[in-house]
């Protein structure tokens, strides 16, 4: 019996814990660093604590800037919202940026992600721009918004 009772509790624990993205609930919810309510589908990103508390953003710019801001973060999980893929979550870790002026994202920077390279080059061919790496985005946000 206590070995089931260790089971169940252990087996809370590990979901209560999970480093996985939550749905966001465009329309209703707020932004974690710009206070702005998140209404763009194609947009939208998460940052998920190794607690598994989840801190929601209105655009990649938003979450750069709050994860720049919070770097004794490090075990947490960024995602952003794949461009194509009906407000899917993708992990930033497998996520390929795009910068182009003719697509806005909320906050103007105009940064976009996408889920293959593939999309991201259909995208550039018909919007134009150029693929940004996360290192450079994040230096990107910083010089823009002079951080």
């Amino acid at each position: 019996m206590r070995k089931i009772i260790l089971c169940i509790i252990l087996l809370l624990l590990f979901n209560y814990c999970s480093n996985k993205p939550e749905p966001i609930n465009y329309g209703h919810d707020s932004c974690e660093n710009c206070r702005m309510i998140i209404s763009n589908p194609n947009y939208g990103a998460e940052l998920v604590t190794s607690k598994g508390k989840v801190y929601k953003f209105d655009s990649i710019e938003c979450l750069a800037d709050f994860s720049m801001s919070n770097e004794n973060n490090i075990n947490t999980t960024l995602w952003v919202t794949n461009f194509n893929g009906n407000a899917e979550l993708i992990n930033k870790e497998v996520s390929f940026f795009l910068l182009s002026e003719n697509l806005r994202s909320p906050m103007g920077l105009n940064l976009t992600a996408f889920s293959s390279i593939i999309e991201l080059d259909n995208m550039k061919q018909q919007h134009g721009g150029s693929e940004i790496k996360w290192k450079e985005l994040l230096g990107y946000v910083k010089e823009k918004w002079n951080k």
